[in-house]
């Protein structure tokens, strides 16, 4: 890769992580003690975050979508970005997520985790589009080409997309984990919507299987043009970061997303949301490496069998 061109990156305790996160905050998080009944969304990134998210947020809240980006993440606190900040405040359960491997997340047996996992082509090749995107990866002029290099070598942010992959795979089974890939999400939505409801709790399967009219506000709201509207940051967003008192708002989020003496950033979370997405950027060696990576890093599993239509 010409001028070793990267994402900008930090290392704290092993974990590579975005530049502009702070080292407290991430080993709050690592540091944090679940309790019985928090609702914890483990996807790597790029993998569904923002869709389960929402749905996880709509079931929980009945129907009842956030209305910024900001409402909505701090309905669901990211705990490697903002630490414990804010988490005592939400009323149980709470929903919390992390991008965390299965060996370093916060767990406790009588919390739950729900885990959407996503092909790893159309994977590599929204993560590249979000590290563009993001003003504090340093990335925007950065290539397909040299992100798709460090994708495959397991050296982005939050590690190896297999080794997250393959850590979760092993708990798939497990009674307080739900396991789903993003493309059985898509296929069947209002299906895997109401046994996600169930896994939550009786109470809440009950109440969206006896209401269709809650069932489809959560269709409707978890969609990706609902959600492009109503929950990516804006200009509005901006402005209030910007005249938030200190105090308020964890600071990584003010230095992520307030900007320092010049025009306010286009970040877009949402893109297009496709399935088959990476063969318009992979070429064929991209495609050959890849599937070198798959077998050299999936050998003696049977985890990519998610995938085989």
């Amino acid at each position: 890769m010409s001028l070793a061109k990267k994402p900008n990156y930090i290392d704290v305790d092993g974990l590579r992580l975005p530049g502009g996160f702070d080292p407290v905050r991430i080993r709050e998080a690592l540091n944090f003690k679940p309790r019985p009944g928090d609702i914890f969304l483990v996807t790597y990134p790029k993998c569904g975050t923002h869709w389960i998210q929402q749905i996880s947020q709509l079931i929980i809240h009945r129907g009842v979508s956030a209305n910024s980006y900001l409402d909505f993440q701090m309905k669901t606190p990211f705990l490697e970005f903002t630490g414990t900040w804010g988490v005592e405040a939400i009323t149980p359960p709470r929903l919390l997520k992390t991008h965390f491997a299965f060996d370093r997340q916060p767990y406790h047996e009588d919390a739950k985790y729900v885990c959407v996992v996503r092909n790893p082509k159309d994977c590599c090749v929204s993560f590249y589009h979000h590290s563009r995107g993001i003003p504090g990866y340093e990335f925007m002029n950065g290539s397909f080409d040299d992100f798709f290099e460090l994708f495959v070598r397991g050296e982005t942010d939050f590690g190896d997309y297999f080794d997250h992959l393959l850590s979760w795979y092993e708990h798939r089974n497990d009674p307080n984990v739900f396991f789903v890939t993003y493309e059985q999400l898509k296929q069947d939505t209002k299906n895997w919507v109401l046994r996600l409801a169930y896994f939550f709790g009786e109470e809440y399967g009950a109440l969206l299987e006896n209401d269709p009219g809650l069932m489809q506000q959560i269709l409707v709201k978890s969609s990706l043009q609902y959600m492009k509207d109503n929950i990516e940051i804006s200009e509005r967003d901006f402005q209030k970061l910007s005249t938030m008192d200190p105090g308020t708002v964890p600071e990584p989020v003010r230095r992520m997303f307030v900007p320092q003496g010049g025009p306010h950033a286009t970040i877009k979370f949402i893109r297009k949301g496709q399935v088959g997405d990476w063969s318009g950027h992979f070429t064929p060696d991209q495609e050959a490496k890849m599937q070198r990576r798959i077998e050299e890093k999936t050998a003696g599993s049977d985890v990519m069998s998610l995938w085989k239509t």
